[in-house]
């Protein structure tokens, strides 16, 4: 398991990489490694949870990994991602299931990515930190959660000593 944002960027970098390697589509670009990460560090309070707490007894009806990816949202990658069936194949994931992610920081990282993919607008500019964390506010954690992009934005600058 990572365990501080050097190891995370060094992971999402060469996750990106592979999946590119390894479908036709290009996975790996600086936005898409500089939003992965802020929602890492967001999602699971700087890299502290791999399971979203809501205060009852069934750890698996909330978020899971390090981007806390919910299971309505994992069955939406697995359903409608057309570069999911591709990915999960070359690396061996077909038969994943959602709680995996809890114990595999690749694994949500792959998932994070591909749920990124599948959004028809272009990730943010990398550099733009405070425009990646509106979008991550508005795609990854909806109008409906409570997260704040002022939010993300911190908590990634934090991490990153900025």
């Amino acid at each position: 398991m990572i365990k501080n944002i050097s190891q995370l960027e060094a992971l999402i970098s060469s996750t990106h990489k592979v999946m590119s390697i390894v479908s036709d589509k290009n996975f790996h670009s600086a936005s898409a490694n500089v939003a992965s990460a802020m929602i890492a560090i967001h999602e699971s309070g700087n890299l502290k949870y791999r399971v979203q707490n809501d205060g009852d007894n069934d750890k698996y009806d909330g978020g899971l990994g390090i981007h806390q990816m919910e299971r309505p949202t994992f069955d939406t990658v697995v359903k409608y991602s057309e570069h999911y069936p591709v990915v999960a194949k070359a690396l061996g994931l077909e038969n994943c299931k959602f709680e995996d992610l809890e114990h595999s920081d690749f694994l949500s990282i792959v998932f994070c990515r591909l749920r990124l993919s599948m959004d028809e607008n272009p990730l943010p500019k990398p550099h733009n930190r405070e425009e990646v964390a509106k979008y991550c506010k508005s795609f990854w954690n909806t109008k409906d959660g409570k997260a704040t992009w002022e939010k993300y934005y911190n908590d990634y600058c934090i991490a990153k000593g900025l």
